[in-house]
């Protein structure tokens, strides 16, 4: 066979496809994470990563502008509630935009959405990355996250753009010491 032939080349390439084809699907279905955030006054935008839109049910209320750039039509469903009000709807764009005080509940996949106001509280069960953007109140406090998987790791928000990921990266919790074994003379613990 000559060192040119193309079964030398497809061979391989299938063993590998055929190797590595039920781990990307793994890693295609991402599980969800869930993020609570809230601030008196800020912007966020949520994206999806690469070609894959963000998704999940996004529940906030908020006072001010919340732009949705839709996947389809019926792709996200919004639920509103309150006062406010649809305020642009572009059908051709996929886009719509509320303005008011109350709350939307956004269930599906979107490329993107944006807001901005005061007054918000949130939570995201979904997939994506969040940019947030605080500004600071009257009290100089510029806004809290956190995940559902550490309550009590209440993180600010800050002023300049940070981006956080749903579900969150292992690192993005506090690492808390953990003893392991007994006390040494010194008063430390080790093995």
């Amino acid at each position: 066979m000559s060192p040119l032939h193309p079964a030398r080349f497809l061979a391989p390439a299938a063993l590998v496809a055929a190797t590595l084809a039920p781990a990307m699907a793994g890693q295609q279905a991402q599980q969800y994470g869930t993020i609570f955030f809230k601030t008196n006054v800020g912007s966020f935008k949520i994206l999806g990563v690469s070609d894959r839109p963000a998704e999940g049910k996004l529940t906030i209320s908020f006072t001010g502008t919340l732009l949705i750039n839709q996947k389809t039509l019926d792709d996200p469903k919004v639920t509103a509630s309150g006062n406010l009000r649809k305020e642009y709807s572009n059908p051709k764009r996929l886009q719509e935009a509320y303005h008011g005080t109350g709350t939307l509940v956004i269930q599906g996949h979107y490329p993107s959405i944006q807001w901005f106001g005061r007054n918000m509280s949130a939570q995201w069960n979904g997939f994506g990355i969040a940019r947030l953007v605080g500004e600071f109140d009257k009290d100089l406090n510029t806004g809290k996250y956190w995940y559902i998987q550490n309550t009590a790791d209440v993180k600010d928000w800050g002023t300049q753009m940070l981006a956080i990921t749903n579900p969150p990266k292992p690192d993005d919790f506090k690492q808390i010491p953990q003893a392991r074994g007994a006390t040494t003379s010194g008063g430390t613990t080790g093995k």
